[in-house]
Protein backbone atom coordinates (compact mmCIF):
# COMPACT_ATOMS: atom_id res chain seq x y z
CA UNK A 1 0.00 0.00 0.00
CA UNK A 2 0.84 3.45 -0.55
CA UNK A 3 1.75 5.82 2.01
CA UNK A 4 0.35 9.29 1.83
CA UNK A 5 3.38 10.72 1.36
CA UNK A 6 3.89 8.45 -1.50
CA UNK A 7 0.30 9.26 -2.86
CA UNK A 8 1.31 12.78 -3.49
CA UNK A 9 4.64 12.51 -4.76
CA UNK A 10 3.27 10.50 -7.53
CA UNK A 11 0.58 12.44 -7.91
CA UNK A 12 3.42 15.48 -8.45
CA UNK A 13 5.47 13.31 -10.76
CA UNK A 14 2.31 12.39 -12.76
CA UNK A 15 1.49 15.63 -13.17
CA UNK A 16 4.66 17.04 -13.91
CA UNK A 17 4.76 14.55 -16.81
CA UNK A 18 0.99 14.88 -18.37
CA UNK A 19 1.93 18.67 -18.77
CA UNK A 20 4.69 17.94 -21.15
CA UNK A 21 2.52 15.55 -23.74
CA UNK A 22 0.55 16.00 -26.79
CA UNK A 23 -3.04 17.59 -25.84
CA UNK A 24 -4.80 14.63 -25.92
CA UNK A 25 -2.71 12.87 -22.97
CA UNK A 26 -3.20 16.07 -21.11
CA UNK A 27 -3.99 16.80 -17.41
CA UNK A 28 -7.84 16.16 -18.48
CA UNK A 29 -6.50 12.36 -19.74
CA UNK A 30 -4.51 11.71 -16.18
CA UNK A 31 -7.91 12.61 -14.42
CA UNK A 32 -9.85 11.07 -16.82
CA UNK A 33 -8.41 7.71 -16.62
CA UNK A 34 -8.16 7.71 -13.50
CA UNK A 35 -11.80 8.47 -12.46
CA UNK A 36 -12.62 6.06 -15.03
CA UNK A 37 -10.51 3.28 -13.68
CA UNK A 38 -11.96 4.17 -10.11
CA UNK A 39 -15.35 3.05 -11.07
CA UNK A 40 -14.46 0.49 -13.00
CA UNK A 41 -12.45 -1.19 -10.04
CA UNK A 42 -15.14 -0.34 -7.75
CA UNK A 43 -17.86 -2.40 -9.88
CA UNK A 44 -15.37 -4.98 -10.35
CA UNK A 45 -14.16 -5.31 -6.76
CA UNK A 46 -10.79 -4.39 -7.76
CA UNK A 47 -8.08 -2.80 -5.51
CA UNK A 48 -8.69 0.84 -6.44
CA UNK A 49 -5.73 2.07 -4.94
CA UNK A 50 -3.55 0.02 -7.75
CA UNK A 51 -6.18 1.04 -10.25
CA UNK A 52 -6.13 4.85 -9.28
CA UNK A 53 -2.39 5.22 -9.24
CA UNK A 54 -2.34 2.55 -12.03
CA UNK A 55 -4.31 4.95 -14.22
CA UNK A 56 -1.93 8.01 -13.35
CA UNK A 57 1.41 6.29 -13.95
CA UNK A 58 0.06 4.58 -17.21
CA UNK A 59 0.99 7.29 -19.99
CA UNK A 60 4.72 6.15 -19.04
CA UNK A 61 4.35 3.37 -21.18
CA UNK A 62 7.73 2.36 -19.81
CA UNK A 63 7.82 -0.31 -16.90
CA UNK A 64 11.55 0.09 -16.06
CA UNK A 65 10.95 3.99 -15.76
CA UNK A 66 8.19 3.45 -13.59
CA UNK A 67 9.80 0.82 -11.54
CA UNK A 68 12.56 3.20 -10.79
CA UNK A 69 10.33 5.93 -9.63
CA UNK A 70 8.16 3.77 -7.58
CA UNK A 71 11.97 2.29 -5.94
CA UNK A 72 13.04 5.91 -5.39
CA UNK A 73 10.04 6.43 -3.53
CA UNK A 74 10.37 3.87 -1.26
CA UNK A 75 7.23 1.90 -2.49
CA UNK A 76 7.02 -1.51 -1.19
CA UNK A 77 7.98 -5.07 -3.75
CA UNK A 78 4.13 -6.11 -3.82
CA UNK A 79 2.62 -2.66 -4.59
CA UNK A 80 5.58 -1.62 -7.20
CA UNK A 81 5.24 -4.91 -8.97
CA UNK A 82 1.56 -4.59 -9.24
CA UNK A 83 1.85 -0.29 -10.76
CA UNK A 84 4.66 -1.72 -12.86
CA UNK A 85 2.15 -4.13 -14.46
CA UNK A 86 -0.28 -1.86 -14.85
CA UNK A 87 1.71 0.33 -16.53
CA UNK A 88 3.40 -2.50 -18.80
CA UNK A 89 -0.72 -3.65 -19.89
CA UNK A 90 -1.61 -0.55 -20.87
CA UNK A 91 -1.26 -0.66 -24.99
CA UNK A 92 -3.17 -2.96 -27.50
CA UNK A 93 -0.01 -4.27 -27.89
CA UNK A 94 0.73 -6.22 -24.56
CA UNK A 95 -2.99 -5.69 -22.75
CA UNK A 96 -3.12 -9.75 -23.39
CA UNK A 97 -0.78 -10.67 -21.18
CA UNK A 98 -2.34 -8.76 -18.29
CA UNK A 99 -2.52 -11.33 -15.38
CA UNK A 100 -4.83 -8.82 -12.55
CA UNK A 101 -8.12 -7.72 -13.00
CA UNK A 102 -6.47 -3.79 -12.16
CA UNK A 103 -4.50 -3.82 -15.27
CA UNK A 104 -7.34 -4.85 -17.58
CA UNK A 105 -9.37 -2.28 -15.82
CA UNK A 106 -6.59 0.57 -16.45
CA UNK A 107 -6.26 -0.42 -20.04
CA UNK A 108 -10.11 -0.36 -20.40
CA UNK A 109 -10.11 3.08 -18.84
CA UNK A 110 -7.70 4.32 -21.35
CA UNK A 111 -9.56 2.80 -24.29
CA UNK A 112 -12.84 4.46 -22.92
CA UNK A 113 -11.46 7.49 -23.79
CA UNK A 114 -10.98 6.49 -27.35
CA UNK A 115 -14.58 5.59 -27.76
CA UNK A 116 -17.37 7.97 -28.80
CA UNK A 117 -17.30 11.60 -29.42
CA UNK A 118 -14.33 12.51 -27.27
CA UNK A 119 -12.32 9.15 -28.65
CA UNK A 120 -13.46 11.01 -32.13
CA UNK A 121 -12.23 14.47 -31.28
CA UNK A 122 -8.55 12.61 -29.81
CA UNK A 123 -8.05 10.67 -33.33
CA UNK A 124 -8.89 12.97 -35.32
CA UNK A 125 -6.62 15.61 -33.70
CA UNK A 126 -3.76 12.95 -33.53
CA UNK A 127 -4.18 11.34 -37.07
CA UNK A 128 -5.07 14.55 -38.54
CA UNK A 129 -1.59 15.93 -38.37
CA UNK A 130 0.17 12.97 -40.08
CA UNK A 131 -2.53 11.81 -42.95
CA UNK A 132 -5.49 13.55 -44.88
CA UNK A 133 -8.92 13.85 -43.47
CA UNK A 134 -10.34 10.62 -45.25
CA UNK A 135 -7.35 8.76 -43.76
CA UNK A 136 -6.85 10.09 -40.09
CA UNK A 137 -10.86 9.36 -40.38
CA UNK A 138 -10.39 5.48 -41.63
CA UNK A 139 -7.80 5.32 -38.91
CA UNK A 140 -9.95 7.08 -36.00
CA UNK A 141 -12.89 4.17 -37.33
CA UNK A 142 -10.42 1.35 -37.47
CA UNK A 143 -9.47 2.37 -33.70
CA UNK A 144 -13.01 2.33 -32.52
CA UNK A 145 -13.01 -0.90 -33.97
CA UNK A 146 -9.96 -2.70 -32.09
CA UNK A 147 -10.67 -0.80 -28.63
CA UNK A 148 -14.01 -1.93 -28.96
CA UNK A 149 -13.23 -5.21 -29.06
CA UNK A 150 -10.48 -5.27 -26.82
CA UNK A 151 -12.45 -4.22 -23.68
CA UNK A 152 -11.56 -6.81 -20.81
CA UNK A 153 -14.01 -6.06 -17.97
CA UNK A 154 -18.15 -6.12 -17.95
CA UNK A 155 -18.48 -2.71 -16.40
CA UNK A 156 -16.14 -1.18 -19.13
CA UNK A 157 -18.13 -3.22 -22.03
CA UNK A 158 -21.30 -1.88 -20.70
CA UNK A 159 -19.70 1.81 -20.53
CA UNK A 160 -18.23 1.09 -24.21
CA UNK A 161 -21.65 0.14 -25.80
CA UNK A 162 -23.26 2.92 -26.32
CA UNK A 163 -19.84 5.36 -27.07
CA UNK A 164 -19.00 3.00 -29.24
CA UNK A 165 -22.72 3.37 -31.38
CA UNK A 166 -22.23 6.72 -31.22
CA UNK A 167 -19.12 6.87 -32.87
CA UNK A 168 -20.03 4.32 -35.02
CA UNK A 169 -22.79 6.23 -36.31
CA UNK A 170 -20.56 9.78 -36.63
CA UNK A 171 -17.81 8.06 -38.75
CA UNK A 172 -20.36 6.68 -40.91
CA UNK A 173 -21.68 9.64 -41.60
CA UNK A 174 -18.28 11.39 -42.19
CA UNK A 175 -16.92 8.97 -44.72
CA UNK A 176 -19.99 9.45 -46.33
CA UNK A 177 -19.81 13.07 -46.54
CA UNK A 178 -16.03 13.28 -48.02
CA UNK A 179 -16.57 9.96 -50.36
Amino acid sequence: MLTDKQKKELERICYKHYKGLNPTHNIWHLKETSRLAVLIAKKEKANIEICKYGAMLHQFHDGSKVEHILERLAVDNITRKQLVHVVYCASSRTINQAKTKEAKIVNDADKLQCLGGIGIMRQVHDFSRRWELKKAIKKGLKEQNLFYKQMKTKTAKKLAKQRYKRGLQFYKEVLKTIQ
